[in-house]
């Protein structure tokens, strides 16, 4: 954005252009890496990713907040959860504490899935990311990114649920 240009409005602050630049990277990195699943595998994108967040959630999550993670409605997570089950890469396991509470728990089947994408990954990234950032500046990003999602209140990723014992 130009500084001498008047569009009517007070200029951005620096903190709002870094929250559009990380939307529209995030964007087209989402739509490149989602194009390319498709094409390597029929998978996209949001299967990856639910599978990637109950993993890294311990293999267990709650319905509930794996659509809160995902910032989906619950019946997207529900109809994305549906063709993973399907596919064999989950399961739908009832809670023995709560009726009304459903875990999506990987099987060892997910992560060969994440196995075969992640050299999709792997090659956007390097090409995207990789090819303009040095290695320092990649960890420093790394380590933004990960306070920024791990450390933001509100935003904290789920922890695995545990049931108590019966």
């Amino acid at each position: 954005m130009h500084s001498d240009i008047d569009h009517g409005f007070d200029p951005p602050q620096t903190a709002t252009k870094v929250a559009f630049g990380m939307l529209r990277v995030a964007s087209l990195l989402s739509d490149e890496i989602d194009k390319e699943l498709q094409e390597a595998s029929g998978s996209g994108l949001s299967e990856a990713l639910v599978v990637l967040q109950i993993i890294f959630a311990g293999g267990r999550l709650r319905m509930a907040d794996l659509a809160d993670t995902l910032v989906v409605t619950r019946g997207g997570v529900t109809k994305i959860v549906d063709r993973l089950v399907d596919a064999g890469y989950l399961e739908r396991v009832p809670s023995e504490d709560d009726r009304r509470v459903v875990f999506a728990e990987v099987t060892p089947a997910a992560f060969e899935f994440i196995k075969q994408h992640q050299p999709v990954f792997e090659a956007v990234a390097q090409r995207r990311l990789g090819g303009l950032l040095s290695a320092e500046e990649l960890e420093r990003m790394h380590e933004f990114m990960d306070r920024l999602s791990c450390e933001n209140p509100g935003w904290e990723p789920p922890a695995a649920v545990e049931e108590s014992p019966v």
